[in-house]
């Protein structure tokens, strides 16, 4: 019985994949890729440390999201299922601001879209003393200097981003407009963390040029990246992935919630491998 008992245990361990199977090394990278055009350099867990990047304090703790909305949503309950997830994602306080349009001074008439470099001085000014860090939700179409068109952005320094549902939202299923909209709205919160691009593995923090390439890239960090935001602001990654398992089960993404899970499971089978 005792020799059963092993048998299933073994297969079961045998069952989770390692780091390495879960959070597979990316491709070549292809014309037209994000990798392709933009040659960034990974940065290890130990760099990061080096490099003083902006962390939560005992002041700096809640996170701020400013919904600068001109319509309903395409789902009602979206900003307070982002507010779910941020919260589990970093483990802070969300609040969420009183709607505000974005600065009108901002629009550029000759592109038809909001300038990002506009927004910086009213985001700046909206950032509250107690903030970790503060995301604008527009539906407004957006543009940064020398691109036609950009989703979203978060600074690496000045702890303000923002992020564009104008072209998540287009004619897709209500399960793959959220997955693009909370991908890309935990993508542009971790950079205000200073965390950069994800250059190694297939991780949220892949860059995208595309809304093509940004469906490829998990809505989970691999294991780098996440022990970087765990490192930041004291978080443990084990009760961390509980959390996301939750937050993505009620943002309506159970798929996403089962990765979450998974993950768990492969971190706990990763550090018995690192103490044996």
């Amino acid at each position: 019985m005792r020799t059963f008992l092993l048998t299933i245990l073994v297969a079961s361990a045998a069952s989770v994949p390692t780091q390495r199977e879960f959070w597979p090394r990316l491709p070549e990278a292809k014309p037209g890729q994000w990798r392709y055009r933009h040659l960034e350099q990974p940065q290890p867990l130990d760099a990061y440390r080096a490099a003083d990047p902006k962390r939560g304090t005992s002041k700096r703790k809640v996170i701020y999201v400013w919904p600068a909305l001109t319509r309903p949503m395409r789902e009602p309950d979206r900003i307070g299922k982002l507010a779910e997830l941020l919260r589990a994602y970093f483990g802070r306080e969300v609040r969420v601001m009183e709607p505000a349009a974005l600065p009108r001074k901002a629009y550029d008439p000759k592109r038809r879209r909001f300038s990002i470099r506009r927004c910086i001085p009213a985001l700046v000014k909206r950032l509250p003393d107690d903030a970790l860090f503060l995301l604008a939700i527009t539906d407004r179409d957006m543009h940064l200097p020398g691109t036609r068109y950009t989703f979203g952005w978060g600074s690496m320094k000045l702890r303000v981003g923002m992020c564009s549902t104008w072209r998540v939202d287009y004619g897709k299923t209500d399960e793959l407009a959220r997955a693009r909209f909370f991908g890309l709205s935990l993508h542009e919160a971790t950079h205000m963390l200073s965390v950069p691009h994800c250059t190694e593995r297939q991780c949220l923090m892949n860059g995208a040029m595309d809304l093509r390439e940004s469906d490829t890239r998990p809505l989970l960090l691999c294991w780098e990246c996440r022990d970087k935001v765990c490192w930041n602001l004291g978080l443990d990654p084990l009760e961390r992935y509980d959390a996301l398992t939750n937050a993505w089960r009620s943002a309506g993404l159970p798929k996403v919630a089962a990765r979450a899970k998974l993950a768990k499971k492969v971190t706990i089978e990763a550090r018995k491998e690192d103490e044996s």
